[in-house]
Parts: C-alpha cells; structure tokens; sequence
C-alpha cells in the first residue's frame, strides 16, 4: 500500500511536523496476486483510497456490483485489467464512482480466453454518476470487432479514449457520440479504409493514432470534423502507397505527422500542400524517392524531419535543403556508409543522427555548412576513427555521439582530440580489450601510448622485420670487401 506525502522538518529541525489540513491518500497496488473475491467490507469506510488497482489476479475474479461503494467519494484512478470481465452487460461496479476520473479495462473480454466474451458489443457499458466524471477510459486488448452507437454514449467529460489492438475494420460509429475526446487511438487494429467523415462531430479532437493499420484507401473528407483541432496525426507502418494530401490538406492546425515506414514509391511536388503548417515530419517508405520540391510546401515550417529505416545510400539534399527552418534531421537506421564532403550543403539543421547506419567513411568537410554548435549523433556506427573532426571552426561541433561505433583507440586520434577540447564527445574506443571512455582521463595517456608503439613500428627499433633489413645491409656490405 502507498500513501501520500508527510510533510516533515516544518518548525523545528527533524521535529517531523505534519502540514495541518493536508490528508494523506492512498494508492492501494493490489495487481498480480491470486486475489478470486473481493467484496465492500474489504473497503472500510473512511479510507482515502483515490487510486485503486486489481489488474491480473489470477483467475476469474468475482467483483460484485457494490463492491466499491465505500470508496465512492474518493476514487479517482481505478485499473481492472486482465480479469476476465466481459462486455456482454454494462460494468455496474463502477456506476456510482462519481468521482473516478480514469478507468482501464483493457485486456478483458478476449473471446475464447474468458467465458461470455463478445466482439460486437450492444450495450451501453457505463451508466450512473460515472458518466460525468470519467476522462480517460483505456479499452485495449478487448477482442472489439464493432461497438454499437450506443455503446459509449452519455460519457460526457470523456476526454481520452484508447482502442488500440482490437479488431475493428472501420473507425466505430461509437466515437461520434463523444464529442469532447481529445485524444483517440486506434493503434494496431485492422482498419482498411478511412471513410468520408469518419469523425464527423468531433471538433475538438487533438491526437489521433492510427499506425499499424491496413489502410488502403483514405477518402478526401475523412477527417472532416476535426479539421480545426487535430494537431497530432500518427500513420505509421500503414500500408499507405501514397501520401493522403486531399485528405490531409484541410487539418489547419496540424503540426506533427508520422507517416514513417509504410509503402510510397514517391513523395512527389504538391505532396504536402495544405492549410497546415507542420513542426514535425516523419516520413518514410523503401525505395522511396523525393523529389527536389516534395517539401516545398512547408519549407518555412517543418523544425523536426526524420527519414528512416528505408535503406538511404544518401541524403536527399535537395528536398530537404527546401525546409529553411529545419532544425532536426534523423537519418536513423538506414544504409548510409559514406558522407562525402559537403553531404549536408544548404541544409540548415543543427541536430544530425546518423544512428544505425553502417557508416564507416566521413570526408573531410563533411559537415561544412552546416550551422554552428552543432549536435552529431553516431552512435551505433561503424566509424572507427574520429579525425573527421578535424578542420572546423572552433564554435562548428557542440557534441559528437559515438556510443557503439567502431572506436579503436590509435594515435591518429591525438590531433582529432586536442582540436576538439570545446566539444562534448561520447563513447569509447577499444584498446586491447579495454572499452576507455572517450571523457577518460587515461585516454592521452592511451593515446600518446598508441602513437609511441606506432613510431617503433614505423622506425624499426624493435620489430623484428626491420632487424633482418639491417642483417641483409651489413652482410652485403662485409662480402663486398672481401670480394675487393
């Protein structure tokens, strides 16, 4: 059980004085245990109890309709995940919590996991003093094919609403009765088509996320209703063969737009005009191509771009050089191995990663004209060395990320280090079989060691190949003489 603050060391020091008229509430964890019944007089009156969680006891637990009519003046955050409920009747045991606020039954009703499961469900599953009070309500993981219009209606004050991993082929008529949600997601469920005026009604919806869904077609008005409202729009890994700029073109406030990993063959000229604005662009397809002008349209918009996971060979420059105000741009996990010099010319970024790709060459000048107190992120490369470094303006780098690159700690690191002392690098490079801290302060030391051991080398003072070279010099020079 965890309760709620106690103020002490109020007054006197250590006295451990109590604020006076601040009661300490309670979150009662009762989650994972072999919890079967649970009835009311488990729940003494007087217990501020305002977060209260049952979720995966195992077996089907019986749960009365009263059982928490004690704590109904103070409940605000219950969980009843994973206890075999079912949707087939309304959840009378949270009827009467005028006061709960939050509510997750996700991972109940699973047909062919628990007894009575229904995929269409046809009751109305709220009713009472809940109604009115309830703000988030999570339904994951529940085996929904459909929810009849009814289903969720009278939640007045609803505000988030989470459907994510069910079965539903179309966007639920249900939703359209909840005409204060904010937030909705339908992640990972099998929706194939987004219909004319799906979410018609829902003017002040904010955040919608529909990723990992089967959506071959989108029609021009599917997001009629939340035109004015919807600022965040998730469509990743969708199967989407083309960008929806009809019906994407009337979000006026949208900002962020993830449409990362799905099956373009092009972004072409015109793709992302509309009366939107973005900050944010994720986008991404293999074998994609963009042509110079596919951001045209929000050059003076997009901070933020991330472009990966579609096996890049090279940076799209002219397209993104387009985005005068892009301050990010992630090339993460792509198949980049060379950055030839001037590889970001015109860009205006001052946040590059590069994480995941195979890179193992960077050209002098690489970076050059890019903005200064740059932020470079490496890590999870195949970069050995770090001379690329070298070369730049004091002010160019901020911080380098080498974590889990390729790092061999050698002599030719020396220069790279001592030209770099104003910027931050992290990682580590290998030395026999040590991992050293590239912030070590052994590193110099390891460093000038490596130069050392090179220059012997190279010198022929100890290694054995240049003993036999001096052998062969002196023998010729002694059968010489006799031979005179």
């Amino acid at each position: 059980m965890k309760t709620g603050p106690s103020y002490g060391g109020i007054g006197e020091r250590g006295s451990g004085t109590h604020v006076t008229g601040i009661k300490d509430r309670i979150q009662l964890h009762l989650e994972n245990n072999l919890i079967k019944s649970v009835d009311k007089s488990q729940f003494v009156n007087g217990l501020d109890v305002f977060s209260l969680d049952l979720s995966r006891n195992k077996g089907p637990m019986d749960i009365p309709d009263d059982i928490f009519e004690n704590l109904a003046s103070t409940l605000e955050r219950l969980s009843l995940e994973a206890l075999s409920l079912t949707f087939d009747q309304p959840l009378s045991m949270v009827s009467d919590l005028s006061k709960l606020t939050k509510l997750s039954v996700s991972h109940n009703n699973r047909r062919g996991y628990v007894p009575g499961a229904v995929e269409h469900v046809t009751v109305r599953l709220l009713e009472g003093p809940v109604t009115r009070s309830l703000r988030t309500l999570k339904m994951s993981h529940c085996g929904l094919r459909s929810l009849s219009d009814s289903s969720l209606a009278g939640l007045s004050s609803l505000e988030s609403l989470d459907l994510s991993n069910n079965w539903f082929t179309k966007i639920p008529g249900a939703i359209k009765s909840l005409p204060g949600l904010k937030t909705l997601s339908l992640f990972h469920c099998y929706i194939k088509k987004l219909a004319d005026f799906s979410f018609s009604g829902m003017t002040q919806l904010k955040s919608l996320h529909l990723s990992s869904n089967h959506l071959a077609e989108i029609e021009p008005f599917a997001f009629t209703g939340p035109e004015n409202s919807l600022d965040h729009l998730r469509m990743a890994r969708c199967r989407l063969t083309q960008v929806p700029t009809n019906a994407l073109k009337l979000l006026q406030k949208l900002k962020y737009l993830d449409m990362s990993e799905n099956r373009f063959t092009e972004a072409g000229p015109g793709a992302f005009k509309g009366s939107y604005c973005l900050t944010e662009l994720l986008i991404s397809a293999r074998d994609m191509e963009f042509s110079p002008e596919a951001f045209t349209d929000q050059s003076k918009c997009v901070v933020s771009l991330t472009i990966k996971q579609m096996d890049l060979i090279s940076i799209p420059r002219e397209a993104v050089s387009k985005l005068t105000n892009l301050r990010r741009l992630s090339l993460d996990n792509n198949q980049i191995r060379e950055l030839q010099s001037g590889a970001f010319s015109g860009i205006a970024a001052s946040s590059i990663r590069l994480t995941g790709n195979p890179l193992t060459t960077i050209e002098d000048d690489a970076f050059r004209g890019l903005p200064s107190g740059l932020d470079i992120n490496l890590s999870h490369t195949d970069i050995s060395g770090i001379e690329f470094l070298l070369g730049y303006p004091e002010e160019a780098i901020t911080s380098v990320n080498l974590d889990y690159a390729g790092l061999v700690c050698r002599c030719s690191m020396r220069d790279a280090l001592n030209a770099t002392l104003t910027a931050r690098i992290y990682g580590s490079c290998r030395s026999g079989k040590r991992n050293i801290m590239l912030s070590s302060r052994e590193l110099p030391q390891i460093v000038e060691d490596a130069c050392a051991e090179e220059s012997k080398r190279n010198t022929g003072d100890i290694v054995m190949p240049g003993f036999i070279t001096r052998l062969s010099v002196s023998l010729s020079f002694v059968l010489c003489l006799i031979v005179l």
